[in-house]
């Protein structure tokens, strides 16, 4: 038998928007934000205001048996002609470990109410796709998997969004939203929608916007310093070093060594490629074109030995930072220790 496509997360929220939906319905994976939004759009989309007294029934997992929910499961509409039952944090449904359980949901899979749409909402990891429940449910109904955007991918989803909501994030800001909000999809839409608030829409949001209204400088960021790095700019360098160490919540030493990491990595691998075209470096260090010349003024500074010396360097500050190895130093000397050894 043929595999069933995967659904997108674009095209299943369209459908749920349209009303085309089915009885079955598994949303799972490590990316909650996916997962919460289209539970969202089952709710407000799925059923009319008149008929979601009687017709509307949400359990969680934490406090809700699998007999209660395949009860409900099984009744009839009232006065509509269909009902939603939604099965919220069903990762933490005690059920699941249960064979009798079990079996309860793999009946009412094999032969699920038409007119009831079931959703649920299994947050944070998958539920284990070589279990007769899985494929019992995979057979009869609509399974998602909510992956993580992962690094590579996050600018363009980031930049995606804001032209969702009517506007245009310059390049800069996304590289700035991506490095201090990371794959927190959460984080980010509300960083965004609110940018979107303050510029207004048809607006280009610029790095000025992200230091006035979310609190990250646009001259004092660690793309900033990571161009004065490149440079071998010592001034400029400890000049954002210095706000950094002032501004420890927003510019912590772990985002910092984490990025450095990152950095030499990608670093490494310009030195390594015999075609330093943008394009092909682009593609084969998974950065945005316009980047590029970016690691190439860095690569012209720091010579590939150099850069295979900062991993070390890298390890051991890492260490010290968690109290695998004792220092007295303090963030931001920490900071400056670590540039300044790499720098030279």
């Amino acid at each position: 038998m043929a595999k069933k496509a995967a659904l997108s997360y674009s095209d299943l929220l369209k459908a749920i928007r349209e009303k085309r939906v089915g009885s079955l319905y598994l949303l799972h994976g490590e990316e909650p934000w996916f997962i919460d939004e289209l539970v969202k759009a089952f709710d407000e989309h799925l059923l009319e205001e008149h008929e979601r007294d009687f017709n509307l029934q949400v359990f969680y997992g934490k406090d809700s048996r699998v007999e209660d929910i395949v009860n409900a499961a099984k009744r009839f509409p009232m006065m509509a002609e269909r009902q939603l039952i939604i099965v919220k944090e069903a990762q933490e449904l005690e059920g699941w470990r249960r064979e009798e359980d079990r079996g309860r949901f793999e009946r009412y899979f094999a032969q699920p109410q038409s007119t009831t749409t079931l959703v649920i909402a299994h947050k944070y990891k998958k539920l284990a796709g070589n279990t007769r429940v899985y494929k019992a449910l995979d057979a009869a109904g609509v399974v998602f998997d909510s992956v993580k955007i992962g690094e590579r991918n996050l600018p363009g989803w980031i930049a995606e969004r804001g032209n969702a909501l009517g506007i245009e994030l310059h390049p800069a800001v996304v590289q700035v939203l991506a490095e201090y909000l990371g794959s927190d999809l959460g984080k980010l839409i509300h960083a965004i929608e609110k940018l979107q608030f303050m510029v207004g829409k048809g607006k280009t949001v610029t790095p000025a916007d992200v230091e006035k209204y979310i609190g990250i400088s646009k001259d004092y960021n660690i793309f900033e310093l990571q161009d004065a790095f490149s440079r071998r700019d010592v001034l400029r360098t400890h000049k954002i070093l210095n706000y950094f160490a002032a501004n420890p919540k927003q510019n912590s030493i772990f985002m910092l060594v984490g990025f450095l990491n990152s950095f030499a990595t990608k670093l490494l691998m310009y030195h390594e490629l015999s075609d330093k075209s943008n394009q092909n470096a682009a593609r084969a260090m998974s950065i945005p074109p316009f980047v590029v010349d970016s690691y190439r003024v860095a690569a012209a500074n720091h010579p590939h030995q150099k850069v295979m010396r900062w991993f070390g360097l890298l390890r051991d500050c890492d260490r010290k930072i968690k109290g695998v190895t004792y220092s007295a130093a303090s963030e931001g000397e920490l900071m400056r220790e670590l540039i300044l050894k790499m720098m030279n």
